[in-house]
């Protein structure tokens, strides 16, 4: 796999597996918006490999966007699934929803992360 073909399927699996708070997807113009540096035409562009040299500044707001390492889009080495995709970004969504909960909401999620883990071993 070439570092384009890499960088194109990273990007768009990026866009399939981080979400809006809503559940729903992000678009190129939410992250025009939201990044102010880079315009939704050109990210489409991207997404279908039509760039064959997108920008380190490109590369580091795309990055810091989804929350994850720049190496992410970009290392032919690392395995192509999901938990490439850097916790940071699901830690604070996590975080940022739990502040509005009561502290019996909170107390009965830990219990549900109790059975979680025991689920798991």
């Amino acid at each position: 796999m070439t570092i384009k073909e890499r960088f194109v399927q990273q990007l768009n699996q990026a866009f399939e597996t981080i979400r809006k708070d809503d559940g729903s997807h992000y678009t190129p113009d939410d992250i025009q918006t939201i990044t102010g540096g880079i315009t939704a035409s050109y990210i489409w562009r991207l997404r279908k490999g039509r760039i064959d040299n997108p920008t380190i500044n490109v590369l580091g707001l795309l990055a810091d966007f989804f929350g994850v390492s720049p190496s992410y889009f970009i290392d032919v080495d690392s395995p192509d699934d999901n938990e490439a995709i850097h916790p940071r970004r699901l830690v604070q969504t996590a975080h940022d929803r739990l502040e509005n909960y009561t502290d019996r909401e909170l107390e009965f999620l830990l219990i549900m992360m109790d059975q979680l883990e025991k689920l798991r071993k």
